[in-house]
């Protein structure tokens, strides 16, 4: 006997609001397993904790007050488990909802350029929520949580409205993105897109391998690029090297699990970071923030 599609424990797992194959489905798990499946256009929210997805195998951690975009076409995974509920919200929309959108923001000159009649994929990535237009649609969000008690009368409520406007927020940030790549040293449109693709697989790949040493070598070959190709263009999308983000991004983390108080010593975050010993990783913390661990956790 195979293994069930979904495997999951916590508060609740709930779809709601569904208008013309658009839907929202609130999730607070500290357990969450789901077999590859083709979603559709999502925009996954994380309010607390952090949940692990795979979109066409390639891993995503997405942490509290950040979202994941996956594609129509893409397979997602989920696959977490954690000492506490991590609580999320997944909005799907379909593609006609996403076409629609976008044939309206043509129509009323809202894009700079139209390229296809319909949209094309969007940037797969994990974005900052408050970065986001989705800022603004997250206290509504929160509100209707099913352990919030909040109710909306769905014959007032535009349901039809609400999703449009969810689309053209996703569509406007896709633009917004477009305009960094234009930026990149490549004379398609088409190149580039995919270069930025490639530099965000490798983000994501950093995120979710704090627990390894850095790899250069396995790196690019998780994002299908050379390592000299893999420096050069993720250096002109994020500004450091893989190696130099990585260490940044791993003294951040740590930096923020010292400040959690949440009873973990040095010497635990620095394996959870990747580190074999202490002394090498309060050599890694002093050098990004001009001190040891120990020596920040006592004046913090």
């Amino acid at each position: 006997m195979g293994q069930p599609d979904i495997q999951w424990e916590g508060k609740y797992l709930e779809e709601a609001f569904e208008s013309d194959s658009n839907r929202i489905v609130f999730s607070s798990a500290r357990k969450f397993f789901r077999k590859p499946f083709k979603s559709g256009v999502c925009i996954k929210l994380c309010l607390e904790g952090e949940e692990k997805y795979y979109i066409n195998n390639h891993p995503f951690l997405n942490r509290k007050g950040e979202f994941l975009v996956n594609n129509n076409e893409s397979e997602v995974s989920v696959d977490f488990e954690s000492r506490s509920d991590s609580k999320g919200i997944c909005i799907y929309l379909s593609q006609d909802t996403i076409n629609d959108t976008y044939s309206h923001l043509i129509g009323s000159n809202q894009l700079d350029e139209c390229v296809t009649t319909e949209f094309p994929d969007f940037y797969e990535d994990i974005y900052k929520i408050d970065n986001s237009r989705f800022s603004a649609f997250l206290p509504f969000l929160k509100n209707i949580q099913p352990d919030k008690g909040a109710t909306i009368d769905q014959k007032i409520f535009d349901l039809e409205h609400f999703y449009f406007s969810i689309a053209e927020a996703l569509i406007l940030e896709k633009v917004k993105i477009g305009k960094v790549t234009d930026t990149m040293d490549a004379n398609k449109k088409s190149t580039r897109d995919e270069l930025y693709k490639r530099a965000t697989l490798a983000k994501n790949y950093i995120h979710s391998s704090t627990k390894e040493p850095f790899d250069l070598t396995a790196l690019s070959k998780n994002v299908g690029v050379s390592k000299f190709q893999l420096i050069r263009i993720f250096q002109s999308v994020y500004g450091k090297t893989p190696k130099q983000y990585d260490l940044i991004f791993r003294m951040n983390r740590a930096k923020d699990l010292l400040e959690s108080g949440d009873e973990s010593t040095i010497s635990s975050i620095a394996f959870q970071m990747g580190y074999p010993d202490l002394p090498t990783f309060s050599k890694a913390f002093k050098k990004v923030y001009a001190e040891s661990p120990s020596h920040f956790l006592r004046n913090f």
